[in-house]
């Protein structure tokens, strides 16, 4: 599998994809591209970012991200009878932090304190909520066709402005009927050969998106907004170390321990703060890292404080 870096520096000696502007009176255009992958990616990103985010956009684009916390709060809240720790030995999946802002605004996702009795659909960090609205000014890649066996490992993808409802960008229609989405603004189309082994380029024309304006990809192949960034993240993640030992039992951030076989925390216990290193009977159930699953944490809180150090060397597994 090919990482990150490696990609950026892959040099493409020409290719042609085709720009689509939201302007429906303007034509498509086919734009041709010869250098590095990683110079291509600026492109991308230098059109979408001609459009910066006003600072009047700035609350409704927090408020857009509040949104996407509270809906994984309620996706990943456990069905009724199944305990808060459901996993073997005390533990069980957390949500995967990423750079990503969708799944970082869902573990920013503050708990409920049971010592404080705050409620865990309020407010992200104010510090948090900011470096994520900074973060959404780039550009969205939207899977048309995923790179299969059966077409010969071509994919088609489709680059959008990731905030662009946010900057209240007119309706690109011809995109949408593409995408079958609410496109804003302009949007490119280019194509790759991509098996997990190789990456390159494929020159995508205009009779490649008359073809793809007049019958849309079916749904089996569009964008999942369920898993899509998760789709991209896992193509750049590095191999995993199956030498590595198991994952420790005890919180990477605070040093509380799980708890034992049989031994369930109470509700004073899991707020309790840790003044003793971590050896209090005041035991908690633990979760995992879900990208690495090595090491494990006694609350979505502390995970987003160590993630700034754990990002360093989280591997999926």
């Amino acid at each position: 599998m090919i990482s990150a870096d490696d990609m950026d520096s892959i040099f493409h000696s020409r290719f042609t994809y085709v720009f689509v502007p939201a302007d429906i009176d303007s034509q498509a255009e086919v734009r041709a591209f010869s250098g590095r992958e990683g110079d291509f990616k600026n492109c991308m990103r230098e059109h979408f970012q001609r459009n910066a985010l006003k600072d009047s956009d700035r609350p409704k684009l927090k408020q857009s991200i509040q949104d996407q916390i509270d809906e994984q709060m309620r996706r990943h809240k456990p069905s009724q009878g199944e305990g808060e720790g459901g996993g073997g030995e005390g533990e069980s999946k957390i949500t995967d932090v990423t750079d990503d802002e969708t799944t970082a605004a869902s573990a920013a996702a503050p708990e409920k304190d049971k010592a404080t009795g705050s409620s865990s659909r309020g407010l992200a960090d104010s510090e948090m909520m900011d470096r994520l609205v900074e973060a959404t000014s780039n550009y969205q890649i939207i899977p048309l066709t995923l790179p299969m066996k059966a077409n010969g490992y071509i994919g088609i993808n489709a680059y959008i402005d990731d905030i662009g409802r946010i900057k209240d960008l007119p309706v690109n229609a011809r995109a949408s009927r593409i995408t079958s989405e609410d496109i804003r603004g302009d949007c490119f189309i280019s194509s790759t050969f991509d098996d997990e082994m190789d990456f390159r380029r494929e020159s995508f024309d205009k009779r490649d998106y008359e073809r793809m304006l007049e019958n849309p990809p079916e749904s089996r192949g569009r964008w999942n907004i369920s898993n899509a960034l998760q789709q991209l993240h896992a193509a750049a993640a590095p191999q995993p170390d199956t030498t590595q030992a198991p994952a420790e039992k005890k919180c990477h951030n605070c040093g509380k321990r799980a708890a034992g076989d049989g031994e369930v925390a109470g509700e004073g216990e899991r707020g309790a703060d840790r003044g003793d290193g971590g050896d209090s009977v005041n035991r908690v159930r633990l979760q995992q890292c879900a990208r690495c699953k090595r090491v494990v944490y006694c609350s979505k809180d502390c995970q987003v404080k160590d993630w700034k150090f754990h990002k360093r060397v989280c591997k999926a597994s």
